[in-house]
Order: C-alpha cells, then sequence, then structure tokens
C-alpha cells in the first residue's frame, strides 16, 4: 500500500513535475526551429521510478501495524522523519488491478510458508537521517504491538497463578471443615448445604435422647463447619476467584 505523500512533500514534486514540462517545451521549440539540442537535453532519465533510499523487509501480517487504521500510522512515520515510506504490492495485485481504473489498495494476504513468514518490503525516500528514524519508528511500530500482547498474556498468567494458590490456601485452611462435614477439598456450595442438613438431621441432640452431650457436641461441629464455609466474607472472595 502506498502511503499518503505530505503536502510538502507533494509541492516539491509538483515543483519538479512543472520543471519538467518547461524543459520540454523549450525542446520541442528548438526542434520546431531546426535546432539540434544537447544529448543531454534528450536523454532525460528523470521520469524513472527514483530507487529508494533505504529498504527493509517486514512480515506481511505486520504490514497493518505499519499502517494503522486510515493510514495515521504511517502518516505519523512520515511526518516525524521527513522521508516518504512506500510499502511493496504484490505483483499479483498489480496485475488485477491493470486496467481496470482506479481501484483501492488492498493490503496483501499473509501467506506464511515453511521457511517463515512471508514478508514484504518497506522502500523509504530521504536522507540518511531520515532513513534511520523511519526504519527506528518502523520497527517500534511492530515491536509495540508484541510487547502488549506479551504483556497482556503474563499479566493473565500472573493473575491466574494468584487465584490458583489463594484457593488452595482457602482449602487447606478448611480442610477440617470439609473433613467434619464429610466433604472431598474444594466441595461447592450446593454440596456443603447438603452436606449440613444431612449431618444436622443425623447428629440433633433431639434425636439422640440417651447420648445428648456427644449429639450436642457432633451437632456444634457440624454447624461451625458450616458456618466456616458458607458464612464469611473469605467464602464470598474464593468464589469470586473460583469465576
Amino acid at each position: 500500500m502506498a502511503a499518503e505523500i505530505l503536502p510538502e512533500v507533494k509541492q516539491k514534486e509538483q515543483e519538479e513535475a512543472a520543471k519538467k514540462e518547461e524543459e520540454r517545451m523549450k525542446l520541442a521549440k528548438q526542434l520546431a526551429e531546426g535546432k539540434i539540442p544537447k544529448l543531454d537535453e534528450i536523454l532525460d532519465d528523470s521520469d524513472e521510478e527514483p530507487e529508494p533510499d533505504a529498504v527493509i523487509e517486514i512480515p506481511l501480517k505486520k504490514v497493518k501495524l505499519v499502517v494503522g487504521p486510515g493510514g495515521e500510522k504511517i502518516k505519523l512515520i512520515e511526518k516525524k522523519s521527513k522521508a516518504r515510506l512506500q510499502i511493496v504490492k504484490e505483483e499479483d495485485e498489480l496485475n488485477r488491478a491493470f486496467g481496470s481504473g482506479p481501484v483501492k489498495p488492498v493490503l496483501p494476504k499473509p501467506a506464511d510458508t515453511e521457511e517463515g513468514p512471508k514478508m514484504t518490503k518497506v522502500m523509504i525516500f530521504g536522507n540518511a537521517n531520515q532513513c534511520e528514524i523511519a526504519q527506528r519508528m518502523i520497527e517500534e511500530a511492530i515491536d509495540n504491538k508484541e510487547q502488549k500482547a506479551k504483556q497482556r498474556q503474563k499479566e493473565y498468567e500472573k493473575k491466574r497463578d494468584a487465584k490458583a494458590r489463594d484457593r488452595q490456601l482457602y482449602h487447606m485452611r478448611h480442610t477440617r471443615d470439609y473433613e467434619t462435614l464429610e466433604l472431598p477439598i474444594g466441595a461447592s456450595r450446593v454440596e456443603v448445604k447438603a452436606a449440613y442438613r444431612k449431618l444436622a438431621k443425623l447428629w440433633h441432640p433431639d434425636k439422640h435422647p440417651d447420648n445428648q452431650e456427644e449429639a450436642k457436641e457432633r451437632f456444634q461441629k457440624i454447624s461451625k463447619a458450616y458456618d466456616s464455609l458458607m458464612l464469611t466474607e473469605e467464602d464470598a472472595r474464593i468464589e469470586a476467584l473460583a469465576n
């Protein structure tokens, strides 16, 4: 995709075009008057495509990062570096566009090979300093995106590991509570409620008139385990961590 040319660059190109047109008119006048123009005036190679002052390769998948939404990023690079950039399009795209009139530029679709990601070239026009600045900004545009993605992945993994540690510590602190309710460590709230109802009915003192002291002790222990697992702020926090 060719970058949009900055106003100052466009003005310079217009001035050069006007100068070439003036030279052509002068040459035509000389020929009309029967004069023989100089050889260097005839062999004008100014219409040839200028050679880029620097060329770098970037993965096709990263072209959008250099161009940016609506071409904003590549315009910013050109503005700050004062260089002109042009991203080389694939030959098949040029062939499809040939003879069809103006077409909207389309970014090449990435097609990785076994040798690595498919690459495209970015041509840079400017002096050595301008090319260096442009190249650095292009590399930063690509690396910053990758760095942000890596950072997000690290943050996600850090939070995930923290949740896992907190849940493990929570379960370890309440190991006896789970054992009292005859549940495996990490049982759900539904399972805790069901186990409590079952054991509370089983060990209610009214059902053990001949052994109320032991039944009362067991009932209180069951109730305490239930309260510890269900009626604390820590329980709400661990439920949030589990999501």
